[in-house]
Parts: structure tokens; sequence; C-alpha cells
């Protein structure tokens, strides 16, 4: 839908400045006993001090769309090719065996394990930790546990699929859908067809009725519920906690409340979207609706619709003015305040509860708020200028900005980004500037390791840095 066309829009100006890690590099060294990366520390001459550390240069047969970045942005693995087949190499180390493809590497959510889809003739498999598990035909929705302590994925073998998990096989099924760990780790739900019908299994036992289509699992942020969605004839509901709700054309976008008390859905009927909350019908139609987001407190939920050619914000049913398009809400940490982009007449600005609060750019990214809800900054392009604003002031000017956006410090006093310039890059820690590279990792972004110390993953030539920086403070 056009809020999604809007959402890659903007992040488009973040991505001015990435380096894709392609061919054409120096082959990685790669040797596991290599002694310790070589680290670099310096005094950027301001307040800041900084230290670069070495993750080896990347190899000249890289396989591009293999690319992983670590959840803490402190590793970077890849696959490439080499004599013998392809291998993964982690940090500039290339691992010992090779394959004949590497289709996916996946990092647990603490950074601290990796698992990778390897294929040896027809015959595919997960290498967990270094370890080569069971082979199947075709190995599908890899994934970690929430605590990292587990893995899970669908196998297929003779035509039937197998969901694993921590290499138990449950029954075999037709087809497998939305594979997912509940947020404590301790459950497994997935969709299994068989026999022609779908139906929910829940730690390897069927649950509740079938169905003709499925889709949609999630947990309560307790862990302690479960939605999905499903098809009865040519009609959707949902389902939650075992019980079905009102029938309708479509479903979607499914979202339990923080205090894990509320679900509230999408659905359509009669070429309508509305939204359904613990079963009850908004009384406000639209021609669509965006997933709906519901506010840290979980008294307070916001959502983007689109009337007409027009799109709004609806917060706890009050709507905002029509606009030509509109972002994402972004509530603050205290739930007290709500900030989104809006774009009229081509050109963007930052609404804050319903209220004008920047000037008119050509782009904008997502808001952001500092984790005490007190300060908010963004990044927007002003027509070859780009710059961030915090608290309502305009930084320098740069080239492009790279990662996801500007960062507050976990006390709320700092905040960074990755800037260019000149051909350039470096790292923007409250105005102060510091590190001189030629890009940065596509797909990383900063990471505030404490209150006073960040890190991106750089690039200079053909070779990868963690580059930290550390403002004035207390560590």
């Amino acid at each position: 839908m056009t809020v999604f066309v809007m959402r890659n829009t903007v992040l488009a100006l973040l991505m001015g400045c990435v380096i894709v890690l392609c061919g054409g590099y120096a082959i990685a060294g790669g040797n596991p006993d290599a002694p310790p990366p070589a680290e670099q520390t310096n005094d950027t001459g301001n307040s800041l001090t900084s230290n670069e550390t070495s993750l080896g240069a990347v190899s000249n047969d890289f396989i591009e769309d293999t690319l992983t970045i670590s959840p803490d942005c402190r590793h970077v693995a890849y696959a490439a090719y080499s004599l013998d087949g392809e291998r993964v190499i982690v940090d500039g180390n290339e691992e010992i065996l090779a394959y004949d493809a590497i289709n996916k590497i996946i990092y647990s959510p603490d950074s601290s394990r990796m698992v990778y889809v390897a294929k040896n003739g027809e015959q595919c498999f997960i290498v967990a930790d270094g370890d080569e598990l069971t082979e199947y035909d075709d190995i599908v929705l890899a994934h970690f546990s929430p605590d990292s302590k587990h893995i899970a994925y669908c196998g297929k073998s003779g035509g039937k699929f197998r969901v694993v998990v921590d290499e138990k096989e449950q029954k075999p099924c037709d087809n497998v859908s939305d594979l997912t760990f509940s947020p404590d780790s301790k459950r497994v739900a997935y969709g299994a067809k068989s026999g022609g019908t779908w139906f929910l299994v829940m730690d390897g036992k069927k649950q509740g009725k079938r169905y003709d289509d499925f889709a949609y699992i999630v947990f309560s942020p307790d862990s302690t519920r479960v939605a999905y969605a499903a098809k009865s004839g040519d009609k959707w509901m949902v389902v939650a906690d075992g019980v079905e709700g009102k029938p309708y054309d479509d479903v979607g976008n499914l979202v339990f409340s923080p205090d894990s008390r509320k679900l509230a859905y999408m659905a359509k009927s009669g070429g309508k979207a509305f939204m359904v909350v613990d079963g009850n019908e908004d009384s406000h139609q639209y021609d669509d609706i965006d997933t709906p987001t519901f506010s840290p407190d979980s008294r307070r939920l916001a959502y983007c619709a689109k009337s007409g050619d027009k799109w709004l914000m609806v917060d706890n049913g009050v709507e905002s003015k029509h606009c030509d398009n509109i972002g994402d809400p972004v509530f603050s940490p205290d739930s007290q305040r709500i900030a989104y982009a809006v774009e009229t007449k081509d050109k963007w600005f930052c609404a804050v509860d319903g209220q004008k609060k920047s000037g008119r750019y050509d782009k904008i990214t997502s808001p952001v708020y500092s984790p005490d809800s007190q300060r908010l900054a963004f990044a927007v392009q002003d027509g070859e200028k780009m710059f961030v604003i915090v608290d309502g002031n305009v930084q320098k000017s740069y080239d492009g900005f790279g990662g996801d956006n500007v960062v507050f410090s976990p006390d709320s006093k700092h905040y960074a980004y990755v800037a260019g310039s000149g051909g350039k890059h470096m790292i923007v820690v409250d105005g102060q500037e510091v590190g001189s590279y030629d890009g940065y990792v596509k797909g990383s972004r900063i990471v505030f390791d404490s209150p006073t110390t960040c890190h991106a993953l750089m690039t200079k030539g053909d070779e990868v840095f963690l580059f930290e920086v550390t403002a004035p403070g207390e560590n």
C-alpha cells in the first residue's frame, strides 16, 4: 500500500552512503588461528575518543545476498566462492568446510551463535555452531528462539514437511507456515496443512479446528496467548485463545498490546477496512489500514488509514487531518506523545500529537524519541542538503546518512548517527565528527553499548572495521 512506498522512499535518504560489499575486493586471510585483529585507539582532538578493530578484508569472491550482520552489529558474516565450493567467512576468518551452496546465514538474537543452510548435491542441512545437522531435500523457516537457546526449522523430505525443534522432528505434513517461537522461548507454534486443510500446531500437538487457509500466528508479549487468521469457505476470521471471531472478507495486521490484554487487527467487509479490538468493531471505516501500534502503556492504539486518495492518522479513534502520505506512528516511551511524518503538496514535515513541529522538506525519516521521552530527532533532505534535526535544532548538512536513523544513548544525554561528506564517512556524536572511512556496512546500524560509548561497522577499501566512539562521562 502507499505507506510502504513512502517508507521505502524515506529510507532511500539513509541509504545514500551505503557501501555495498560486492565483488572486486581482495581475498580475506581466513586463518582461524591467526592473532587477534589489530586495534587502534585515537584521540579525536575534541571531547570524543575512538577505537577501531579490524574485522578483516572482504573476499573478492563475496556472495552479496548472503551478507549477514549480527544483531549487536559487532560481527559480519557472508559466503564466498572458493576452489572447492562455497565457504562462510566470519569477521575475516574462513570456515574450514566448503559446500556446493550456502543460501542463508542466521545469527542468534544475542549474537553468540550462528547457523546457516548448506547444500551438497541434492541434500540440504543446517550447520549450527559448526555442526552439520540432519539432511533434507530442502530447508525453510530456520530461526533461533528469542533466548538464543533453541533452533527451529522446517525440513522437506519425500514430499513431506517436518518441523524440527532442537533436532527433534515433529509429525510430517503437506505444508507449513508461520513457524513461531513464543517470546519466552518455551513454546513453538505453526500452521500445518494435511489432507487439504490447515490447523494450528502448538508444542507438537494439533490445536482447534481445521480450516481452508491459515496465516499470521502471533503470541502475546507474556507468551500466554496466541492468535492467528483462518479461512473457512470464502471468509476469514481471527482465532484468539482457541475462540473464533466474527467472519470477514479479509483480516490482517494482528497485534497484541504490550500488557498482553488486548488484541487488535484490521478487518475488511463490503470493500471497507476497519479496526477490531477484542472483538469490538470500530465505527470508523476506511479504504485501507496499515499495521496498528499500541502505546507502551497499552492505553492508546494508533494506525495509518487511507480514505480515497488521502491518508490520515487515527489515535484512539481521533482522526488527524487528511494528507497525501503519512509515516508510521511512533509513541514516546512514556506513552504521552505520538510523532510521525506527514506529506502534503510534495513536502514532508514532522507532526507531534497532530501538530506540525518542523519545517517542510523533500524527505524525512521516521522520528525517534529518546528513552526518557524528552527528546526527538529525525533526518531530512532539503534539495541537495541532508541534515539531522535534534530537539528542533538543525545540525550540520551532509551528502547523506547511513544506518537506521539517529540513535539516542540509554540515558538520553547523547545522540549519534553515521554521515557522509566529500566521499568520506564518519560517526557524529552530539554534533561532533569522528573517523574517516570510505563507507559503512550495508544493513548495519549504530549501537550504544553504554550511556557514553557507541559503535558502527565501517569500511576502508576492502577492510571492515568495528569503530567505537566514546563521549565524555562515566562509563
